[in-house]
């Protein structure tokens, strides 16, 4: 049976005796002629998606801002099989494995979006971290409004000056602990460590406040995790030597690791400790209004590492690392690289700090 159809999918014709739900790029058309795409429907017809896609588009890409557009209007390209994100369709054709590793390099090398996952990218090993719940009220920089108690979505922009500005760990915390699963809010949390209170049949006292220009400390982290999580260990990873004072008081809270300083061996740390089931919050350099790991002017910000890519042997396109970040509440996904030059968090710039939380 052969078919031919018009660049955007809409049948033309048929020859042989036999028919097939397989049609436009290999894809299933339904008995409504949409194309079924996995995550989205296209409307061959005009060319569109039925609904929108949740890319925020790239500026070096202006077709991707159009959300329904079908594969940046290129047809004859590039195909889009997730509904997700399009892929050159020389990389199907490509005659062995490693042209085509090579061709998906290559995309992945122009991949710009932090909110959506990079595509021909596999997370192992991962851990599952999902959105706190987070309430107002909240207004951001985008003009969206929430007022007090109603829940702001996962994804909302700036969503974490809901709980508090510098808020961004105790945020990871609740997420990490699906204190959302239980109705508890990371504003709740917040108030019990800033004013104190009774959790459980724990009375936090500590009276913890985060610093107005780095927010809670590895030190504080630590604190909270062990006062209101039974069940659930904390440690502290750090760069730096032991300061003199901490020297002297042989107080020694923390493991020093001057391997997070390198970056490949940064890596195997990460990978070892998702491998363990822990969930590494990170320490990083991130845009004080969007929360975008690296983009000037920075703060410092804490965030979760929750997967490292399974392909990363393959070579640096590949290396990819997926965070939970506390501020717009959700999932991102960075490059390796870029990712562990903003690896740091302490007035001390050469400092690189990582806190475990295992269950």
């Amino acid at each position: 049976m052969d078919q031919s159809c018009q660049p955007l999918g809409e049948h033309l014709a048929y020859s042989g005796t036999r028919t097939s739900n397989f049609q436009f790029s290999g894809q299933q058309v339904d008995g409504t002629g949409l194309v079924y795409l996995r995550a989205r429907y296209l409307e061959p017809a005009v060319g569109r998606f039925l609904s929108r896609d949740v890319w925020e588009g790239d500026p070096n890409q202006p077709m991707s801002y159009n959300s329904w557009l079908y594969v940046r209007a290129s047809p004859t390209q590039l195909v889009d099989p997730s509904g997700r994100y399009w892929e050159d369709d020389r990389c199907r054709q490509s005659p062995s494995m490693q042209e085509r590793w090579a061709c998906q390099a290559d995309i992945l090398e122009e991949w710009s979006s932090r909110r959506q996952e990079p595509p021909f990218i596999h997370w192992g090993p991962a851990v599952d971290v999902h959105p706190a719940l987070i309430l107002g009220p909240l207004q951001n920089y985008l003009g969206e409004t929430f007022l007090r108690g109603e829940t702001v979505p996962p994804g909302t922009e700036q969503s974490q000056f809901a709980v508090g500005y510098n808020s961004c760990g105790i945020v990871s915390i609740a997420a990490i602990l699906g204190l959302r699963e239980r109705g508890i809010s990371a504003n709740d949390l917040a108030s019990l460590i800033i004013d104190g209170g009774k959790w459980g049949s724990v009375v936090f006292d500590t009276g913890i406040v985060p610093s107005a220009a780095e927010g809670l400390t590895a030190r504080q982290l630590i604190t909270i995790v062990r006062r209101i999580a039974p069940g659930w260990s904390a440690t502290a990873y750090l760069s730096r030597a032991y300061y003199r004072s901490e020297e002297d008081a042989r107080d020694y809270w923390f493991q020093r690791s001057p391997e997070l300083l390198d970056v490949g061996e940064t890596f195997n740390r990460l990978s070892a400790h998702l491998s363990q089931g822990g969930f590494p919050i990170t320490g990083v350099m991130a845009n004080r209004g969007t929360g975008q790991i690296g983009r000037a002017p920075v703060t410092y910000h804490w965030v979760v590492v929750t997967g490292l890519s399974a392909e990363r042997n393959r070579g640096e396109p590949w290396k990819w690392v997926r965070v939970y970040n506390p501020f717009p509440n959700t999932a991102e996904y960075y490059r390796w690289l870029p990712f562990h030059d903003n690896f740091m968090l302490d007035s001390d710039q050469e400092n690189r700090e990582v806190v475990v939380l295992r269950h």
